[in-house]
């Protein structure tokens, strides 16, 4: 079998107790795979020079459980691609699904037994890219990215987001980044993280705030409905903020309407009642403001719908279970139905792919924000999509 992404054979490794079953798999996937009835007796092959490519992995095992053997995998410096096939239910599929994307580990299918042989066979006709397994820790300290921070070697580069109905650019979110000349080698949720562990977490959202601010006043000469949405890295938030983003959109020359928010599903289902009483002020003062992560966590609809929020934005992990999953497809239309009822707006982030779009347009989401439509780019590079002139094909630059 020949895997589409590089062209060359791709070697298997089954990993099923059934020999009946696991005999069959091989029998469909031919001399490229290797069957083993446990995740033992796989692991005193998998560092050999003879490596694999794709692990058909059933979840129930008589040494160690599927559960267990994906974080072992997470380990590896290049762990495979999986193949989830288990008679388990399809909630626990789901679960070791979204277990494996948590570890770098991507999924091709995830199939309840019995399955079709061609179901196997379509699967592995996906492209093929190895995990990295667990992220590494940052390479350098919390006071060398506090340097970085001071000397300003970071950015905002900004992901499009669509209305779902128009097909119309309406907006962007800024998302941090580190500029050209940065040579920090960790991601920018650490850079976050080790700026709140020291103090500098007011400061950044000052600087996000003006920076986006400045940016989105440029954006609106060409399209002067556009809009920016700014996440907060703040806990808990400072009662002064409603009054911080005010000052910055009034030296920007901007419209609160134009400016949304975002605060984490965290953030609200731990708020006190002065955290309440701050993102309430927001949105007295006219901006928007957005529930941002709704999927990653185990959301209490009742206590989020009773916060003012003018916008929920669906995590892509929730977007992507909402590909295979009733259940989830069923929270979305929930959470979409909701949002109806209180004049918010819901915004789909993860739309990678033309059949993303029609899943999330049919679930009742308003905007979608993606790779379909972008991937997150510079200011100048998003001021050249916006700008008058003949309508560019595909994402942005």
């Amino acid at each position: 079998m020949i895997c589409p992404s590089t062209s060359r054979p791709v070697r298997i490794a089954v990993i099923e107790d059934d020999a009946g079953f696991r005999e069959e798999l091989l029998s469909t996937l031919g001399d490229a795979a290797d069957g083993y009835p446990s995740f033992a007796s796989y692991a005193t092959r998998r560092s050999k020079p003879a490596r694999y490519d794709v692990l058909v992995l059933d979840l129930t095992l008589p040494d160690m459980d599927g559960f267990e053997a994906i974080l072992a995998l997470a380990s590896d410096p290049t762990p495979p691609c999986l193949i989830v096939v288990s008679g388990a239910t399809a909630a626990l599929i789901a679960e070791a699904t979204k277990l494996a994307g948590a570890v770098n580990i991507q999924v091709l299918a995830s199939l309840r037994k019995p399955i079709e042989p061609g179901e196997l066979v379509a699967a592995l006709q996906r492209p093929i890219t190895p995990g990295t397994g667990r992220p590494k820790r940052p390479t350098i300290g919390d006071g060398e990215i506090g340097s970085a921070f001071a000397r300003n070697d970071m950015t905002l580069n900004y992901q499009l987001q669509v209305d779902l109905g128009t097909a119309r650019p309406v907006g962007a979110e800024a998302l941090l980044r580190f500029s050209e000349t940065g040579t920090m080698a960790v991601s920018p949720g650490e850079v976050v993280a080790a700026l709140i562990r020291i103090g500098q977490s007011r400061a950044l959202d000052d600087w996000a705030l003006a920076t986006a601010f400045k940016d989105l006043a440029a954006f609106r000469v060409d399209a002067p409905d556009f809009g920016v949405s700014v996440n907060l890295s703040a806990t808990p938030l400072s009662p002064d903020l409603p009054d911080r983003i005010e000052r910055a959109a009034a030296q920007a020359g901007l419209d609160p309407r134009a400016v949304t928010v975002e605060v984490t599903e965290t953030t609200v289902l731990e708020a006190d009642s002065a955290t309440i009483a701050c993102l309430a002020r927001i949105r007295l003062h006219g901006f928007g403001l957005s529930l941002d992560d709704f999927g990653v966590g185990t959301s209490n609809i009742d206590r989020l719908m009773s916060s003012p929020f003018s916008e929920i934005k669906l995590d892509r992990s929730l977007i992507g279970e909402a590909r295979r999953s009733s259940a989830a497809r069923s929270l979305v239309r929930a959470v979409a139905a909701i949002a109806g009822e209180r004049e918010a707006i819901v915004v789909a982030e993860g739309v990678e792919s033309q059949r993303d779009l029609d899943l999330v347009r049919s679930l009742g989401c308003h905007r979608g924000q993606g790779f379909l439509f972008s991937r997150a780019v510079p200011a100048r590079s998003l001021s050249r999509l916006l700008a008058p002139g003949p309508r560019r094909s595909g994402a942005a630059p």
